[in-house]
């Protein structure tokens, strides 16, 4: 009986262990794939910024980010944003990877969906139906969401003692950073057997301990990528 009670918890443990990932995060990777790809096509659709973020540099940013969250999200340098995003992905990829890397927008009007149960979450798994045998997989980004999702700003206590010996006490507030958020799915195709190899949903945040500007959503972006390719034969 000890024996049978071992094998049954060893078998939920294998069953769950294709799916990692946490908080809203779903992922799933085919335990079978262990040849690395020597090339790669990476393919993905625009990426969706909040409504009037996209905005010229504030002479005071640290106060829009006091008084209005949703002034100044995204530098101006990061437009068009499809560029910058290419720009940002490729590099991840030629850091992370010993593979040939292709990297292209795609309309999401060329992309199906599948529809994936993932421990209890309906993901929109996208598609491609057609894939040049040129390339070892095809990795297809779609949804993708960027956001700042949270700013941090705290009230600090001043007491000073004025000149008639009165105790006053001056509140101060401070910009303590902001967390930017970035969302969507993935995934990742063999190209010989159109099977699909790893798939899922990323919801990622970073903190940065200043205003997120250019370089601070490149981190964003790399920690999205690396996600995606973690514990598959296309990370280095």
């Amino acid at each position: 009986m000890k024996v049978l009670k071992a094998f049954l918890v060893f078998a939920v443990l294998l069953s769950l262990s294709s799916f990692v990932g946490c908080s809203a995060s779903r992922q799933f990777l085919d335990p079978t794939w262990t040849e690395k790809p020597s090339k790669i096509k990476v393919l993905f659709t625009e990426p969706i910024l909040p409504k009037d973020t996209i905005a010229p540099e504030s002479t005071d940013p640290i106060s829009d980010r006091f008084f209005n969250k949703k002034v100044v999200l995204i530098p101006e340098g990061m437009k068009p944003i499809s560029d910058w995003f290419k720009d940002k992905v490729s590099n991840t990829f030629t850091f992370n990877t010993k593979a040939q890397t292709t990297i292209e927008e795609i309309p999401g009007k060329d992309l199906s969906h599948a529809v994936k149960n993932m421990d209890g979450t309906e993901v929109h798994v996208p598609k491609i139906e057609t894939m040049s045998d040129s390339f070892d997989v095809y990795i297809v980004l779609d949804s993708i969401k960027m956001d700042i999702n949270e700013v941090v700003n705290t009230l600090s206590d001043n007491p000073t003692i004025t000149a008639s010996g009165q105790l006053a006490v001056n509140q101060t507030l401070t910009f303590k950073g902001e967390t930017t958020r970035m969302s969507g799915t993935y995934a990742i195709y063999d190209v010989k057997t159109g099977k699909p190899l790893a798939y899922g949903f990323l919801d990622e945040k970073l903190y940065h301990k200043d205003i997120a500007a250019e370089h601070g959503w490149y981190d964003m972006v790399r920690q999205f990528i690396l996600r995606v390719i973690e514990k598959t034969p296309v990370a280095i």
